[in-house]
């Protein structure tokens, strides 16, 4: 489906902060995460809040272009 993009404005617009995400589920370094499907839906890195209830789920059908672009 594409790269992953990742866009922390729109994280910070929706009350996102820092300390939320870095270190404790991403490096502070481009490429320092190693992302899989099966570990987010295992509710690791970003699939700790895309769980379907804080936020959409990594595993929601509809949603694959917000994170993935061509």
């Amino acid at each position: 489906p594409g790269k992953v993009t990742f866009d922390h404005a729109k994280h910070l617009v929706k009350g996102a902060k820092c300390a939320d995400c870095h270190p404790k589920l991403f490096a502070m370094k481009k490429g320092g995460t190693n992302l899989t499907m099966y570990g987010l839906g295992e509710g690791k890195t970003c699939g700790t809040c895309h769980n379907g209830q804080k936020a959409f789920g990594v595993m929601d059908g509809e949603k694959c272009d917000s994170c993935h672009k061509p």
